[in-house]
């Protein structure tokens, strides 16, 4: 199908009629790809947060009975510490372990850790008077809390710009139509579509970068408030990033539409 003007346009509603097996596929896809990151981001988010409830916990001893290093095999070779404590509150046994939820190629963070909780050793314990089932060996948000975040950021900024492209593939509207083109809520979602991609895009590559520099010339051993002052920082760049793109876009809106309009004009002349 081809309008007055000579140029084709083409209707998204036939695109999606021609290419449903492929539409779908992505789309499931990307469905199964948000559920894996939002169950990580739940599992994060409860081992922050038992860390901040950690604060009034209170103290007791336990011994070591796991005090070892697990590695991953392939590649890309990680390795994680692994420790548990077993301590005593009433009569009733507990378990609680430290550890990384995943592996780090920095074998001397592990090092570190399994130093301050050697096998048998009598170590300080920080539990829930109410629930002694909800335990830590570390009072407070610790760094390696804080470098998950960063771990997770790129993940998460990823499901952001597939969820765009999803809502991209589905969207109920004429590709090459002018009158879309000339719609002021198309022009302000294209526009925020667009600030979201970049924004995303200064998450992923300042959180890579954050990774990296930590990971080389840290070997992972940072304080709280540097974390924390590299998240902000982070999120402000992105921010930032966002608002410029919008703002962008938003002045180069009225000029499109306007020369879009002319060659509308010309072509009906």
């Amino acid at each position: 199908m081809k309008a007055k003007s000579g140029k084709p346009t083409f209707n998204r509603t036939k695109v999606l009629r021609r290419h449903w097996f492929k539409v779908i596929a992505i789309t499931v896809g990307v469905c199964v790809f948000t559920s894996l990151i939002v169950v990580m981001d739940v599992k994060f988010g409860r081992e922050i947060s038992l860390q901040k409830q950690s604060v009034g916990f209170e103290e007791g001893t336990g011994q070591v009975i796991t005090s070892r290093k697990e590695s991953s095999s392939g590649k890309r070779r990680t390795v994680k510490p692994k420790v548990e404590v077993e301590f005593v509150v009433g009569n009733h046994t507990h378990f609680v372990t430290l550890g990384t939820t995943i592996g780090l190629s920095a074998s001397a963070y592990a090092d570190a850790v399994l130093a301050r909780f050697p096998l048998g050793a009598t170590v300080p314990v920080f539990f829930n008077p109410e629930d002694p089932s909800e335990a830590v060996l570390e009072r407070g948000v610790r760094s390696i809390d804080l470098f998950m975040i960063l771990f997770a950021i790129p993940f998460n900024a990823a499901v952001i710009v597939a969820l765009l492209v999803v809502i991209g593939l589905w969207k109920p509207t004429r590709l090459g139509s002018r009158q879309s083109d000339s719609s002021p809520f198309t022009r302000w979602a294209t526009a925020l579509g667009t600030s979201t991609v970049y924004g995303c895009a200064a998450l992923v590559v300042g959180s890579l970068l954050c990774l990296f520099g930590f990971g080389l010339f840290t070997d992972l051993h940072f304080s709280v408030e540097i974390m924390w002052g590299a998240i902000y920082c982070l999120l402000a760049a992105s921010a930032l990033t966002f608002l410029m793109s919008l703002f962008k876009a938003v002045r180069a809106a009225p000029s499109s539409l306007n020369s879009s309009s002319d060659r509308a004009a010309r072509a009906s002349a």
